[in-house]
């Protein structure tokens, strides 16, 4: 049997963490994982502190360039294959959007990176 070769999800997201680094973008990933991060105590916890399911894996500040008008930029990334949105992600994206962020689902780095792309910002494919 073949082994899978699509890439883990935390390999593309180093990918777009470089690119966006060198764009110089103001950015943030935010940390939302739920695998290994304890069982039904700690999920309580987070929430308690304000850690919000559903929130893209990427906000991104500086204003696209070709849409300045919105206020943000949402990444949700998958892997390039199988990734698919989570409850809490479809509950919440809409909410971003009507607050005039710019959200999209991308399978993989260079996806992402040409979403970026088409707002304007000045990414590489490094």
């Amino acid at each position: 049997m073949p082994k899978n070769l699509t890439p883990r999800e935390d390999v593309e997201a180093a990918i777009l963490v470089r690119r966006l680094r060198q764009a110089k973008v103001l950015f943030a990933h935010v940390p939302n994982e739920t695998k290994g991060l304890g069982g039904p105590h700690a999920r309580i916890q987070r929430a308690r502190i304000g850690v919000v399911a559903g929130v893209p894996d990427f906000l991104v500040f500086t204003p696209p360039p070709w849409l300045p008008w919105i206020r943000g930029v949402g990444i949700e990334l998958k892997r390039q294959t199988g990734g698919q949105l989570t409850q809490s992600q479809t509950r919440f994206i809409p909410q971003l959007v009507a607050c005039r962020w710019h959200v999209k689902t991308c399978a993989g780095a260079d996806a992402a990176t040409d979403f970026l792309l088409s707002l304007g910002y000045p990414m590489l494919k490094i």
